[in-house]
């Protein structure tokens, strides 16, 4: 049977990642896909932070087991949410579904 996954990105405000935050346990932190591979293509990243990604709850457990994600304390991933904030940076998310 074919089946097709879909992705749909969102674009969060500060206080949902926040409310994500303290909602959810374990959180987990990893490299910002999008800057590592500018960082491997040589780009200047002009300083913005590299350690941003979050995953939460059932998906935090699968990073850190996986992909190389390291779980935090809510105060640690609040902390990297305001650097984050600081710099500008757009909080997105990645949602998958599947279609038959």
């Amino acid at each position: 049977m074919d089946r097709k996954i879909f992705v749909k990105n969102a674009v969060h405000t500060y206080d949902q990642v926040a409310t994500y935050i303290n909602k959810y346990d374990p959180v987990c932190v990893g490299t910002c896909f999008c800057r590592h591979e500018a960082k491997l293509r040589g780009e200047d990243l002009h300083g913005m932070p590299v350690e941003t990604c979050m995953w939460f709850g059932e998906r935090a457990e699968f990073a850190a087991e996986r992909l190389g994600g390291r779980r935090v304390s809510k105060e640690e991933a609040m902390k990297i949410l305001d650097r984050a904030e600081e710099a500008g940076l757009v909080h997105m998310s990645r949602q998958y579904h599947r279609r038959n």
